[in-house]
C-alpha cells in the first residue's frame, strides 16, 4: 500500500447538535447549513509553485482563506500526497485569514496536514477553537490546558471531540490510530483572528506553521459517530491512508469521491452525495454498525462499449461498494448534467458486474426497479438496489438490438422436417 508518511490528519469534534440537511459535503456529509468552510488543495486551479492568494471555500458559504501580502502567501505544490497537491507554508510568515469569522462553539474539524518541524505551531485558529502541533504531539487547546497525544511527523488519522457544548467539566476525547485519550476542558479558546497557519497572539501573528496542508473541513455542530467515520474513510481513501474503523477496502482502484450511509448508537446517516454525480439513500435495514460506502474510479462520463448483450452503452466511470453489516438495499440517483446519453430515457438501467469489473465478459445484471427519469433536473433514480460487496456498477442504456439467431436452426419444413439450409423449394396449393 502506498504511504504518504509525513502527513497528519486531525479530526476535532466539539459540542453536540443534530439536524437534517442535504448531504453534499465531504464524504457526502453536510451542506452549507452546517459546513463553515471546506478548503481543499485539489480544488485549486493552480500550477506548481504558484502563490496562493486565496484558498477557495467549497462549503457554499464563500468563506475563503485569503492573503493579500505577497511575502506572506503560501505556495501551491503538486503531487504531494497520493498524487494530489497541497499548500505549503514556510514557517516564517506564511498564513491565510478567513474572510468571515467562524464563531461556532459546537464544531467538528478535520485537517490533513504534514508538519515538517517539531516547533510549536498553529494549524487552525478560529474564534473558540485552536488546533496546533508541536513537540511531536497533536493538540486541541482550551484556556487552561490542552488535550494532546504523542505523534511523530508521519501521517495518521486522529479524532478529537467532546460530548457537549458546556463550558466546563466536559470531557474531550482524542483518538490517534487505535489509542484513545480524554480529559476535561474548562472553556473555549478566545481567538481574535481566524487563520490557517498562524495564531494571532499579543498583538501580532505568531507560531507560523511549517509544512503542507491538503484539506481542512469545519462544521458548526458535532457530527455523530457514523458521519465522522464516513468522512474519515473519505479522507483515507482520497489520500491512500489508514483509518479506524476501515470501512472501505477498494481505495486502490475506486478511491475517488467516497461517500456512504451508516449508523451507530449516536445516530445515522441515510443520504449521501458529495461532489460526484451519484447519490445513495434510504438503506432498507440499517442497524448500528452497518455501513454502505462507495467510491469511483474517477473515469469519464463518456460512453463505453465495454458491455455485454444486456445493454448498448454505459458510462465509462464505475463505482464499487464496501458493505459492513446488513444495511439492505439502497436507492441510487445519477445526476446526468450534460452527460445524458440514452436515446430513450426509459431505457436507462443500473448495470452491475459481479466479477472482474469487465462488463463484456459476463457476470452482469441490470436493475430497473423504480426507475424514474427527471427531464427537468436531469436525474435518473433506481429504488431498492441490492448491491453486493465489491461489485462494480454504473449507468447504462438497455440494448434495443434483436436477439441473435439460435445456434441450432429450428425445423419448420413439411412434417416439421427441414430448414432453409436444406429445402430448395416447397410449394403448397392450399396457400395459393
Amino acid at each position: 500500500m502506498k504511504k504518504f508518511t509525513p502527513i497528519l490528519a486531525i479530526i476535532l469534534t466539539l459540542g453536540m447538535h443534530f439536524e437534517s440537511f442535504s448531504q453534499t459535503g465531504p464524504g457526502g456529509v453536510g451542506s452549507s447549513s452546517n459546513l463553515e468552510t471546506w478548503v481543499n488543495a485539489s480544488h485549486l486551479s493552480l500550477s506548481n509553485n504558484d502563490l496562493v492568494t486565496s484558498w477557495t471555500d467549497f462549503s457554499g458559504n464563500v468563506n475563503n482563506a485569503d492573503q493579500v501580502d505577497v511575502s506572506k502567501q503560501p505556495v501551491f505544490l503538486t503531487n504531494q500526497i497520493n498524487g494530489l497537491p497541497a499548500v505549503s507554508f514556510d514557517g516564517v510568515n506564511d498564513y491565510l485569514d478567513f474572510s468571515s469569522s467562524i464563531t461556532a462553539t459546537a464544531t467538528t474539524i478535520f485537517t490533513v496536514v504534514r508538519p515538517t518541524s517539531s516547533n510549536y505551531m498553529s494549524i487552525l485558529a478560529i474564534d473558540n477553537h485552536h488546533i496546533s502541533y508541536g513537540g511531536a504531539t497533536i493538540r486541541a487547546e482550551f484556556p487552561t490546558g490542552k488535550l494532546q497525544a504523542t505523534k511523530s511527523q508521519s501521517f495518521s488519522v486522529s479524532t478529537m471531540y467532546t460530548d457537549a457544548e458546556a463550558l466546563s467539566a466536559t470531557s474531550v476525547f482524542l483518538k490517534n490510530s487505535t489509542a484513545s485519550f480524554n480529559r476535561s476542558r474548562t472553556g473555549f479558546y478566545n481567538n481574535l483572528n481566524n487563520s490557517i497557519g498562524s495564531l494571532f497572539f499579543s498583538g501580532s501573528n505568531k507560531f507560523f506553521f511549517q509544512g503542507e496542508m491538503a484539506e481542512i473541513i469545519v462544521f458548526n455542530e458535532e457530527l455523530n459517530l457514523a458521519r465522522r467515520n464516513i468522512i474519515s474513510n473519505y479522507l483515507a481513501a482520497k489520500y491512500n491512508l489508514n483509518t479506524s474503523p476501515n470501512l472501505y477496502s477498494f481505495k486502490a482502484t475506486h478511491g475517488e469521491e467516497v461517500i456512504g450511509v451508516g449508523q451507530e448508537v449516536g445516530g445515522s446517516h441515510i443520504l449521501s452525495r458529495g461532489l460526484d454525480s451519484i447519490q445513495i439513500s434510504n438503506p432498507s435495514s440499517l442497524n448500528n454498525g452497518d455501513y454502505l460506502i462507495i467510491g469511483s474510479d474517477g473515469g469519464s462520463y463518456a460512453v463505453s462499449g465495454d458491455v455485454g448483450s444486456l445493454v448498448s452503452q454505459r458510462w465509462t466511470r464505475t463505482w464499487r461498494p464496501d458493505i459492513t453489516g446488513t444495511p439492505g438495499t439502497v436507492d441510487i440517483t445519477f445526476y446526468l448534467g450534460n452527460n445524458d446519453f440514452a436515446v430513450d430515457p426509459n431505457e436507462y438501467a443500473l448495470y452491475i458486474e459481479n466479477g472482474d469489473g469487465i462488463f463484456s465478459n459476463g457476470a452482469t445484471s441490470i436493475h430497473q426497479t423504480g426507475m424514474a427519469y427527471d427531464a427537468l433536473n436531469k436525474t435518473v433514480t433506481f429504488t431498492g438496489v441490492p448491491l453486493t460487496n465489491g461489485c462494480y456498477f454504473t449507468l447504462a442504456e438497455l440494448s434495443s438490438s434483436p436477439p441473435p439467431p439460435p445456434s441450432d436452426p429450428i425445423s419448420f419444413g413439411p412434417g416439421g422436417v427441414g430448414t432453409t439450409g436444406n429445402i430448395d423449394i416447397w410449394v403448397k396449393a392450399d396457400e395459393l
